[in-house]
């Protein structure tokens, strides 16, 4: 449910007040960083595809430990270096830039290279290529 103009404004003078500067780096507390993300990442969860991918998530969600797909990206899954929706990559440029992710999909490791870069390789920091198309 979208936050009124006053909540919005509510939970920016919370986060002013939280949050700690020290030159250019500003913190805040992790629970305030995740609703700021929260409302910036207002549509690039899809709730399906994540709870489908990680279903830890969809049984903290079942089980009422977190609230949404959504909640659980902003507040521990960007850390966690999950993807918050299905990517497109082109799985044959992934492996050819990356031989040792080849030589673990024929070893059975990992089924493809987008397997990969979902996993782990996002996390990584790997390069990617986007499919065509993407």
């Amino acid at each position: 449910m979208p936050l009124t103009e006053n909540e919005k404004l509510q939970f920016l003078r919370r986060a002013m007040l939280a949050g700690k500067r020290s030159g250019d780096t500003v913190s805040l507390p992790r629970h305030l960083l995740g609703q700021l993300l929260d409302l910036a990442f207002d549509d690039i969860v899809d709730e399906d595809w994540y709870l489908a991918r990680y279903p830890d998530v969809a049984d903290a969600v079942s089980k009422g430990q977190v609230g949404s797909a959504r909640e659980h990206f902003t507040q521990a899954g960007l850390y966690e270096g999950r993807v918050p929706y299905e990517i497109g990559i082109d799985s044959t440029a992934y492996l050819q830039k990356h031989r040792d992710v080849a030589t673990s999909v024929k070893e059975g490791t990992y089924a493809d290279g987008k397997d990969h870069f979902l996993r782990s390789g996002f996390a990584e920091g790997r390069a990617f290529t986007l499919a065509s198309g993407q």
